[in-house]
């Protein structure tokens, strides 16, 4: 794993040189995230973002980009990490963006076609339901941060609308899903390493008022005796990029991610969003 203080500048996996924790960078490497130089700064940052949502915009999370589409977000994501200077989440301004809803939008780990990246995880053509969003939310307060999955249920055509009473479009729009939150406690470690720690799972399922009564299912968990050591249950990111509206991380297996905050609460609801396009 890598040091946790004072990291030194690092290589992507293709090769370019990205800024860690406050590396300079046109920002002015104070770790501050967007409290940046000038407003020239601030609407060169906000153009580059643009620039690389409208990409990921057709790449699905990252399951339909080719090689090239790869290298091209990867290139993106680096000129926004030297362009916004570094993150230092010990800055006050830094560390209170950091907690929130975060969406995905990207990861490299999906490039492969595969739901696990470079952590083992089976071929997304053979895993018989559709990827929902993807979301990360962080509660500072209780140093707890949740990875939750939302994926969603094939069910024949006939079957919803034979069991609910529903119409065809009222069947689409009310497909149930299981969502999967993967519970981790986290804390800050240095300038911009952030170490989690897995927990247990939680599941339910989502996407129709027939499910709004039954409880969350709790996965049965090893008794703390028996489970594996922290350190066998735990993992690193650096938060390359932090401002109010978008995150970007890099892990200890070299998979970058792109965040967007969510605003909708979409976590907290029992429908999950309308529309599952990025």
């Amino acid at each position: 794993l890598p040091a946790p203080s004072s990291p030194a500048p690092a290589s992507s996996s293709n090769g370019r040189r990205r800024p860690v924790g406050g590396s300079a960078g046109d920002g002015g490497g104070d770790g501050s995230g967007m409290s940046l130089g000038s407003t020239d700064l601030q609407r060169r940052v906000e153009k580059l973002k643009s620039q690389l949502l409208v990409m990921l915009s057709s790449l699905d999370r990252g399951l339909a980009a080719n090689a090239r589409e790869a290298d091209e977000v990867d290139r993106l994501a680096v000129m926004l990490e030297e362009m916004g200077g570094g993150v230092d989440l010990a800055n006050t301004e830094s560390a209170a963006q950091l907690p929130g809803t975060w969406r995905l939008v990207y990861t490299s780990g999906f490039n492969g076609g595969s739901l696990g990246g470079r952590r083992p995880g089976p071929p997304a053509a053979l895993v018989p339901t559709t990827l929902g969003q993807v979301y990360q939310v962080i509660d500072e307060a209780a140093g707890k941060l949740d990875n939750v999955v939302e994926l969603l249920l094939p069910l024949p055509t006939a079957l919803p609308r034979m069991l609910m009473g529903l119409s065809a479009q009222s069947a689409m729009r009310d497909s149930p899903a299981a969502r999967l939150t993967l519970r981790h406690d986290y804390e800050v470690q240095g300038r911009a390493t952030v170490q989690i720690v897995f927990e247990d799972t939680s599941a339910e399922l989502i996407g129709s008022d027939i499910f709004r009564d039954l409880p969350r299912f709790d996965v049965p968990s090893l008794p703390d005796a028996l489970k594996p050591p922290r350190f066998l249950r735990a993992g690193k990111f650096e938060v390359t990029f932090l401002d109010s509206a978008m995150r970007v991380t890099r892990g200890d297996r070299e998979e970058l991610r792109i965040y967007i905050r969510d605003t909708q609460g979409a976590v907290s609801k029992q429908m999950p969003p309308p529309d599952y396009d990025d």
